[in-house]
């Protein structure tokens, strides 16, 4: 049944991905289930390059589910998350203390970046409340990553009419821009880290 809700949900085919995923809450006929997915290739390279170095992988988190553990607890509020790399938006809805959902985009060639992170949270919160029948009102947006700034903050702020705030762990530093750039290093650090149940498992949630 995972599998099948899973083909309406993710990009890719189910034989190019790994899937993982654990039980929340629900009862015997209506459950809610934490699915994570990766692409089949990035997985078997990076077990490719770690297994060449005669280590051992354990274990396969995405960059999303570790910066999730740093947020702060809203209640049942629903929270975004939206972490700027290098590379493109990663933008995650955190309900309670549950990843609701997550969505990686490129950044958009031509497209001033304020309007490319305001698009994105919109497109992620709008495809959220319409697989729920339902709208549910955004109460808070952390940004992180090392393209994060004032500019987008306020732009946010302003345009989405929600607060807004960096990120911050547990572990501070004194130059801002360098925790935000590092907070992926630093949510990943201090993530539990678990064998998967065998060595055939995949096991991309903590």
């Amino acid at each position: 049944a995972v599998k099948w809700q899973a083909k309406n949900i993710f990009p890719l085919p189910l034989d190019e991905m790994y899937l993982d995923w654990k039980v929340l809450t629900g009862e015997q006929d209506k459950k809610e289930i934490f699915v994570v997915a990766l692409p089949r290739r990035l997985v078997d390279d990076l077990v490719s390059i770690v297994t060449s170095l005669g280590l051992r992988p354990v274990n396969i988190q995405t960059s999303a589910t570790c910066l999730g553990r740093m947020l702060p607890s809203k209640g049942n509020k629903l929270q975004a998350l939206v972490n700027l790399s290098d590379d493109g938006i990663t933008s995650t809805l955190v309900k309670g203390r549950i990843t609701k959902l997550t969505a990686t985009d490129e950044y958009v060639d031509g497209e001033d970046m304020m309007v490319c992170v305001q698009d994105t949270i919109k497109k992620l919160l709008n495809f959220y409340n319409a697989k729920n029948q339902g709208e549910v009102k955004l109460e808070h947006v952390w940004l992180t990553g090392i393209k994060a700034n004032d500019k987008i903050k306020d732009h946010i702020k302003k345009e989405l009419n929600v607060k807004v705030d960096y990120l911050e762990g547990p572990i501070k530093l004194a130059d801002k821009q360098k925790m935000l750039a590092f907070s992926e290093a630093i949510a990943i650090g201090l993530s539990p880290i678990k064998a998967p149940s065998s060595d055939q498992t995949i096991n991309l949630i903590p």
